[in-house]
């Protein structure tokens, strides 16, 4: 009996010592060689070392390292400001890359400022590498950034995929995905207690699901609590000179919320089209008109990139009168 107690005694102070490390290890931030967000994310574990780990632990949530998708010398240049919208924000627009992530910090200081209290985040992003198995794809993963761990809303999560808006996907997919991972570091300084409900969205989706996924995010945001941001670049590919005249129609567009041109669009004008397809579906249900405000408008060539070859960030905000 002694002998049986004393060995019980290691084994606690072993799954304690290895929790401990764990704990230890997703504290320390990880550097990157990524200047963009196309460079896949490098995870707190291998799938080897991950193994390696006892079955108790492995049922630990692990978090995405999301500082891999920041330039490490680009997260202290950052917009320390944010100007106040009129009215309540409940919708917006953002780039993922993150060439100009000061654009992503100072989008989130400005929704801060005009809308403190966000409970949860739903950010709906293209499937860049059509990784997912469905045209719609959801995650119940968890990113880390500098200290702070932002979760999935596990119970919205299941929502989607039980009333068949989504599939659930794999860590995996979400591990390589910058349209979600890119916006964690800002979005975990300014909201660092919000959870998030991470949808992928292929462009080949067809219009019928993406007027279902807006009804869905009708019920959503019927908490009051719950910001829709549609993760998106503007322009690619194009010259610096075709892709302002581009965002100036696509700026039009985002202002009277034309769900037709939207569900046509392609990536000369932005790679999100779909998920503003869900977006004015989403409006629509809940009766809503709200004015759309912009809050940045760049280009990569003004981050020193090339002027024949840019793409673009035309960052805004959906605001409602309450």
């Amino acid at each position: 009996m002694t002998r049986r107690v004393f060995s019980s005694g290691i084994i606690t102070a072993a799954i304690a010592a290895a929790v401990f490390g764990y704990v230890i290890l997703t504290g320390l931030p990880r550097t990157s060689s990524s200047e963009g967000g196309d460079s896949s994310v490098i995870p707190l574990f291998t799938k080897g070392e991950l193994m390696e780990i006892p079955v108790v632990h492995r049922e630990i949530d692990i978090p995405i390292n999301a500082d891999t998708f920041i330039d490490p010398a680009r997260p202290d240049a950052v917009a320390t400001t944010g100007t106040p919208f009129v009215g309540t924000p409940i919708a917006g627009v953002v780039n993922h890359h993150t060439l100009a992530s000061d654009l992503i910090d100072r989008f989130f200081r400005t929704l801060r400022a005009s809308r403190p209290v966000v409970r949860r985040f739903v950010i709906i992003a293209p499937d860049h590498f059509r990784a997912g198995t469905d045209a719609v794809t959801v995650g119940n993963v968890a990113y880390f950034s500098r200290g702070t761990v932002i979760r999935s809303d596990a119970d919205a999560v299941a929502a989607l995929v039980s009333d068949r808006r989504a599939s659930m996907g794999e860590r995996e997919i979400f591990e390589q995905e910058h349209g979600v991972a890119a916006l964690i570091p800002s979005l975990a300084r300014t909201y660092p207690d919000a959870t998030i409900l991470p949808v992928l969205v292929r462009g080949d989706v067809p219009r019928e699901r993406m007027d279902a996924l807006g009804a869905s995010l009708a019920d959503f945001i019927a908490d009051g609590r719950t910001f829709i941001l549609i993760s998106s670049d503007m322009s690619h590919e194009l010259t610096e000179a075709e892709a302002l005249r581009n965002d100036a129609e696509t700026g039009r567009h985002l202002a009277s919320l034309d769900r037709a041109w939207f569900a046509s669009v392609g990536d000369d004008h932005t790679d999100s089209g779909p998920a503003f397809v869900a977006l004015t579906a989403m409006f629509g249900a809940t009766e809503t008109t709200p004015m759309f405000g912009v809050v940045d408008h760049s280009v990569s060539s003004r981050y020193n990139g090339d002027r024949n070859y840019v793409t673009s960030y035309l960052t805004g905000l959906w605001s409602i009168s309450l």
